[in-house]
């Protein structure tokens, strides 16, 4: 709008100023000398002013472009200007009046707009800063055209350039004045943000330390899971997935469990989703994975059921439990990859198609068991590896894609297999953010 308001402008006083330029000066002088006078002023001043408008809506940086260029044809054109009347050329005159006023009502209009969005994040007061930015702009004005009179011997002159000068002196001091509230805010914002954010940061740790707490130490898993790896790439301090393992007489239970969310959100439903386990084995005295899940599942239902709001938070979840060569298993969404001692192929084990917690299908968990054979390597995991962007195409790295990785390592040993699937996912990702957290969970029976 401002544009167009701006392009009229010019069109309609460029015709003014041909029609002047082309009347012959008898016509001219049967103009009365008011309407004359008139008619030149609104020349002077709304040429340059519609010029002002036209960038008013472009973008920071075309904008300032062109507010250095109007004020570097200010500036050109007044210093050839001063040259020229020095040489007492014809035309010095018009040419410093016309630079003049192209700074007064081209340049200025655009420079106040740039004072204007400068401080407008700072400022508390619109009508304050506006006033501020409008005292600016009558002060400069003022000075240069007390110059311009000055030199050309007009009159007020002097009048014109203290004023400006007060005008100004005025603004300096309540910028000064502003800035100094304005640094004085701030500075009480940013100790109230460090505050806050060591406060986060602080409380983040200790969650930290209380989620690390809660999981299998490195080694109570090599004590029981003795030829294994976890992989265990939480994407931010504190995860949404855990691991988990608990033992009874003979039997190892154990799980890679993923819980909604990750983060701090994440991390606060993991140690209800872990008590709910550990709830469900030792003290209801479960040892079927199927029914482990079952329990669990109404232990979180009612947790999450007793909040006035509604929370459908939960867990998706691989648990395995080990009892000589037989593995039984039984999963929330989450499935069991066993590859057979020599074998190329993924044996899958699916798991059922709703997660721990509540969900408009309420049926039992199905335990699955296997025999597991010397060499035989198991898998349970979360969704963040097959889930993570990346690549040439920045695309997510899928399941398929895990496995030929998986079957590819297999004559590795399973700290190797730790090692190159780190490898492999830190490649993948690139240069893209983690998007979820990681858990991978490697068992070689021997």
């Amino acid at each position: 709008m401002k544009k167009k308001v701006g392009i009229i402008l010019i069109i309609i006083f460029s015709i003014l100023l041909l029609l002047f330029v082309l009347t012959p000066q008898s016509y001219i002088d049967l103009i009365p000398t008011t309407i004359h006078g008139i008619l030149i002023i609104s020349i002077s001043i709304f040429l340059p002013f519609g010029a002002s408008l036209i960038p008013r809506d472009l973008g920071l940086e075309r904008r300032n472009k062109i507010r250095f260029i109007y004020l570097l044809v200010a500036i050109i054109g007044y210093f050839v200007g001063v040259l020229l009347k020095l040489e007492q050329y014809m035309g010095a005159n018009a040419i410093m009046i016309c630079s003049t006023l192209w700074y007064c009502f081209a340049f200025a209009p655009l420079h106040l707009k740039h004072r204007y969005n400068k401080w407008k994040p700072l400022s508390k007061s619109k009508l304050e800063l506006i006033m501020l930015s409008h005292i600016d702009f009558i002060g400069f004005n003022l000075i240069v055209l007390g110059y311009l009179f000055k030199i050309m011997h007009w009159p007020f002159a002097s009048m014109l350039l203290t004023i400006g000068f007060i005008t100004v002196l005025a603004g300096l001091i309540t910028w000064n004045i502003i800035t100094r509230s304005i640094v004085f805010r701030r500075k009480k914002s940013e100790d109230q943000l460090k505050l806050q954010h060591q406060e986060i940061t602080d409380s983040i740790a200790y969650a930290k330390r209380i989620q690390t707490a809660i999981l299998p130490t490195d080694n109570k898993v090599k004590e029981h899971l003795n030829n294994s790896f976890v992989l265990y790439k939480p994407k931010d301090v504190v995860a949404g997935d855990f691991y988990w393992l608990e033992t009874s007489d003979n039997q190892i239970i154990f799980a890679a469990a993923d819980c909604t969310g990750h983060g701090v959100p994440g991390a606060m439903v993991s140690v209800v989703c872990n008590n709910a386990l550990n709830k469900s084995v030792r003290e209801h005295q479960l040892l079927e994975p199927g029914k482990i899940l079952d329990q669990t599942k109404s232990i979180i239902t009612q947790e999450f059921g007793n909040s006035e709001n509604e929370i459908s938070d939960g867990m998706d979840i691989a648990l395995c439990k080990l009892q000589g060569n037989e593995l039984s298993y039984a999963g929330a969404h989450n499935p069991l990859w066993i590859i057979r001692n020599q074998s190329q192929v993924v044996e899958e084990i699916k798991a059922n198609k709703m997660p721990i917690g509540k969900y408009h299908i309420d049926q039992p968990f199905v335990t699955h068991k296997v025999t597991l054979k010397a060499g035989d390597t198991i898998y349970i995991f979360s969704d963040g590896f097959s889930d993570q962007f990346g690549g040439v195409k920045g695309k997510k790295l899928k399941s398929a894609n895990f496995k030929k990785l998986l079957i590819s390592m297999q004559n590795e040993n399973l700290s190797t297999q730790k090692n190159l699937l780190e490898d492999a996912f830190t490649q993948w990702q690139g240069d893209l953010e983690q998007v979820d957290d990681v858990l991978v969970i490697g068992f070689r029976f021997s």
